[in-house]
């Protein structure tokens, strides 16, 4: 796996619309208000994004696009209060 710099990846600020949940019942990304669809990729902890993003709070996202696609597989979700979750090691 390539690790990135945030700096480097696509990003995105807006609300949170609501989350994605998968046929398990387990949560695998959430839509922004704006209407792009974000999506977990394997190592992401969506208990740890549930624990502190709720619909309705404003995140900055930074992820990777996939082609020919509207949607961003996150890398990092950023809180307004500073809380920064990443699927990437420290």
């Amino acid at each position: 796996m390539h690790y990135f710099e945030t700096g480097d990846l696509p990003h995105v600020t807006s609300d949170v619309d609501y989350f994605l949940v998968n046929p398990d019942g387990a949560t695998g990304g959430l839509v922004l208000t704006n209407g792009l669809e974000v999506y977990f990729p394997p190592g992401f902890s969506a208990n740890e994004v549930l624990a502190v993003v709720r619909a309705g709070d404003r995140v900055t996202i930074h992820g990777r696009v996939p082609r020919a696609t509207s949607s961003l597989t996150a890398v990092t979700i950023e809180t307004r209060d500073g809380k920064r979750l990443s699927s990437e090691p420290s």
